[in-house]
């Protein structure tokens, strides 16, 4: 654990890339599968809410190992994971372990979830199984891992538990940025192009803050809105436009609202974007034509300056700047 960087280790639904993404919000930057020694998988723990089912748990036991997936997570991704696995109020507590990846000897020093709240009573729900089992198979643990997931009983769940867990999925999307509780989301271009018109072409008719592409049905427009009012705070557009002959996504109208402009609105929507935006798609490539005074921010977020500096008509002088996600 240095420089910010802290490495998860997931044994339940999180190992599901799915669902650390888009339920937990959590865009890691690598995954491996490895092995907890000194510890055993049980399925006995109640859910955060009251459901009648459980959901997984580890336990200390010196002649059992659980298998599962070695995710490296950001210190800030890491608090979010705690707020949502509950561990400010007993959900769970957080334990550092010693994991080691599969095929490999040497062990790292990793953080995950326990909890002495047991129900030996209690069963997953299926669907909650499945989302266990996928993540086992997505990165490769042993078969006969996977084999014993499926041989855990599980029950049926209710319309209203579906219903309540929805509920509680849309609450996990809230984040405190700079004090704001928010939500950061796919967005039309009706709700962000007031914000744009006003922060990046102010005086100018609001067509002129309607860009081409805008309306391509593979762009990604992407807001931050106060979770209390559903005001935007901050917008950004990813629009389909091939970088030098390689599928990229060409970010553009990049907007904070000015009375809360460098509070870390924008690098939260920037991060934000690697869950949100489905940029595998494309290669992984972004670019853009940033202005002058956001090069370093842009740069603090891995892009970095392709082009000599030049001058956009009435909007003053940029840069082209192109971010590629790194190979996990």
């Amino acid at each position: 654990m240095s420089d910010g960087i802290i490495w998860y280790f997931a044994y339940g639904s999180n190992m599901q890339s799915a669902t650390l993404r888009g339920r937990r919000g959590v865009a890691p930057r690598s995954a491996v599968p490895a092995g907890l020694a000194g510890w055993r998988l049980v399925l006995d723990k109640p859910t955060i809410i009251a459901t009648g089912q459980s959901v997984a748990n580890v336990v200390p036991d010196a002649t059992a190992e659980v298998l599962g997936v070695l995710y490296e997570v950001t210190a800030e991704d890491w608090a979010h994971l705690e707020l949502t696995e509950g561990v400010g109020f007993g959900n769970y507590q957080t334990a550092d372990v010693s994991v080691v990846p599969l095929g490999a000897s040497e062990a790292i020093v990793a953080r995950t979830f326990t909890s002495p709240r047991r129900d030996p009573a209690l069963r997953p729900s299926r669907r909650y199984l499945e989302l266990v089992i996928a993540g086992a198979e997505e990165h490769g643990l042993p078969p006969e891992w996977i084999a014993a997931l499926r041989a855990i009983p599980a029950g049926e769940e209710s319309t209203e538990t579906e219903q309540l867990w929805r509920a509680v999925d849309e609450a996990l999307q809230t984040r405190m940025v700079a004090g704001h509780a928010v939500v950061i989301r796919h967005a039309t271009i009706e709700e962000i192009l007031p914000l744009r018109h006003r922060e990046l072409r102010p005086g100018r008719p609001i067509e002129s803050a309607h860009f081409d592409g805008d309306d391509d049905p593979g762009t990604c427009h992407l807001g931050v809105f106060q979770a209390a009012y559903g005001e935007v705070l901050g917008c950004a557009s990813f629009i389909p436009e091939d970088w030098q002959g390689e599928p990229a996504y060409r970010l553009r109208g990049m907007a904070t609202r000015a009375d809360v402009a460098r509070s870390g609105i924008g690098s939260a929507l920037v991060r934000r974007a690697d869950v949100l935006l489905p940029d595998r798609l494309r290669g992984g490539l972004r670019w853009c034509h940033a202005r002058v005074e956001a090069v370093s921010f842009y740069e603090r977020h891995g892009w970095r300056v392709v082009s000599p500096r030049f001058e956009m008509p009435d909007v003053g002088p940029h840069h082209t700047m192109v971010w590629r996600r790194s190979v996990e």
